[in-house]
């Protein structure tokens, strides 16, 4: 049976991947169409696009590092109140990787498996502790650039608000202006669809300034128009 082809009032449901059961919790987010995804912002924001090596990471440092596991060290504590350790290398040196209650944790990670950390480094004499950082496989990472982190709920991951904010873009095309045209060029606004791509994957800083100044400036136009009626 062919896939439905999917558009923006689409229902979640429609999204394989998501059954009932997660579409119930995205809706408590607010979200129940692909339309839904377009105007739920990110939070923040992950920087993929500056791995740096261990050897280069100073103190206070919040960087992105790849590195392999080398061991998995349960640590002091129990149930999810236990602390986790990696020993983890690249191939300038070796960190050290902390997570605080984190037994819950303990077979997310595999010896040998490269992984993306992203954290605050503490450099004591050249040895280096990462602390609680977010972090996914090489695989996951394959996905460069600056990617959204968006607000949760139980059950719900950033992997799966990605998947379904990509999807919700990909038929987003050719969206139809919510203002008019003068408005537009007066105020120099870039379009919609390239406001609502950049908000959610922005190729870099001065894309994402575009985009957000474009939104905002119709939230408050719209509230102008509000009041004025």
């Amino acid at each position: 049976m062919a896939e439905k082809t999917l558009e923006l009032n689409s229902k979640i449901t429609e999204l394989k991947g998501f059954g009932p059961k997660k579409a119930a919790l995205l809706e408590k987010l607010g979200l129940f169409r692909l339309a839904d995804m377009l105007y739920y912002y990110p939070r923040g924001y992950e920087d993929r696009r500056n791995v740096k090596q261990i050897s280069e990471l100073g103190n206070e440092e919040r960087a992105l590092v790849r590195a392999r596991v080398l061991l998995v060290s349960p640590g002091r504590g129990f149930g999810r109140k236990r602390t986790l350790r990696l020993l983890t290398e690249d191939d300038s040196g070796r960190m050290e990787v902390l997570f605080f209650s984190a037994g819950y944790m303990l077979k997310a990670f595999k010896q040998g498996q490269e992984y993306y950390f992203l954290g605050k480094v503490k450099n004591e004499n050249g040895r280096r502790t990462m602390f609680h950082p977010a972090f996914y496989s090489s695989e996951e990472g394959s996905e460069g650039g600056i990617q959204p982190l968006y607000s949760l709920c139980r059950g719900i991951t950033q992997k799966d608000l990605r998947k379904l904010s990509k999807a919700a873009l990909s038929v987003s095309e050719g969206l139809s202006e919510t203002l008019p045209d003068s408005v537009i060029e007066k105020a120099k606004l870039c379009g919609l669809s390239y406001a609502l791509s950049n908000i959610h994957y922005p190729e870099d800083e001065a894309r994402y300034s575009e985009a957000r100044y474009r939104l905002i400036y119709e939230e408050l136009f719209d509230l102008k128009m509000a009041v004025l009626l």
